[in-house]
Parts: structure tokens; sequence; C-alpha cells
């Protein structure tokens, strides 16, 4: 790629992140769809046009953030899979991605409470016939939303590697 194309997609990119503050989203995408063209391989830019098309409930979100997350594995593009999965009735999907970003990344103090992401998630577990669900935060500490009152849950971890025992992934977390 040249200097010149890098450059034209720094503007695009620009452009298009402008237009979308400005609630002008035809333009916000024309700007970043040049901007992928320009640089298909960016992360930064294929996740920006990810999360506009998202908003515009355009299918094609979809592929786009299924191709972010699998290659790039950002939570944000994990959150935005599940958040479009859900919109379109894929509860499966919207689950397998739930599982993918609570596995893999740690959640941001108040990331999902800002977002209001944290009510989809519950929502998620529920359709998945989940007791609920838990993640690790970026602050260390587990957080666990049960989506019943009262529910009991029994966490089984494994012991430091070389410790007798086995150390595979954690155990299973149970209903009671």
């Amino acid at each position: 790629m040249s200097g010149t194309d890098l450059s034209a997609a720094r503007e695009a990119f620009r452009a298009g992140n402008q237009a979308a503050e400005a609630g002008d989203l035809s333009a916000a995408r024309f700007w970043l769809e040049r901007a992928r063209r320009l640089t298909p391989q960016d992360g930064s830019i294929r996740l920006a046009l990810a999360a506009l098309m998202l908003r515009q409930g355009a299918p094609q979100a979809v592929a786009l953030l299924e191709q972010v997350a699998g290659e790039d594995d950002v939570r944000e593009a994990w959150m935005g899979l599940i958040a479009a999965r859900h919109s379109r009735q894929d509860a499966p999907g919207a689950a397998a991605a739930m599982a993918a970003l609570l596995q893999r990344h740690a959640l941001a103090p108040g990331l999902a409470a800002r977002l209001g992401f944290g009510h989809t998630l519950d929502l998620v577990a529920a359709q998945a016939g989940a007791p609920g669900w838990c993640g690790l935060g970026s602050d260390g500490r587990l957080a666990v939303h049960a989506l019943r009152p009262g529910l009991a849950l029994e966490a089984t971890l494994d012991p430091p590697r070389g410790k007798a025992g086995r150390s595979g992934p954690a155990g299973p977390v149970r209903r009671r």
C-alpha cells in the first residue's frame, strides 16, 4: 500500500467518524466503506464500520463482526456480535458469542452497565437456559450474575499447575 492510500484511508476514517458523531449515518457508512476498501486489513476500520452497520440494523453487520471477532479477537467485536445475533433472534449464536467473550476477555469496570450490556447478557443467558453468567473483571474480580434471586452456585477451580490434581480448564459452574 502506498503512503497516498494510507493517507486517504485515514482521511476517510476521520470523515466517517465525524459523520457518525453528527448523526449522518449514510455519509458515515460511505466514508468508512471507502476507508475499508483502501485498507481492508485494518481492524479498527472494520470494527468501526461493523458498529455503524449494527446501528443501522444492516444484516451485513453480523458477517463483518464475525470476521473482526474471529481474526482480531477484540472484546468490542464480540459485544457487537452478541447484540447483532440477539437482535436477529439467533439465540444459539448470541450464546456462543457470549461464551467466547466471557472466556477470552476481561470485563472493563462499569462497561456493561454504561452500555446497558449487562441486560443483554441476562437476556441471552435466559434464552440459552443458563442460570446466569459470570466473567472476570479487569480488576481481577469475578462478576456473577444469577438470573434468579437466591440461586446457589458452586464453582470448581483447578489447583495451581504442578500441584496434585488436573491442570486443565476450570471446572463447571453448577445449579443447585
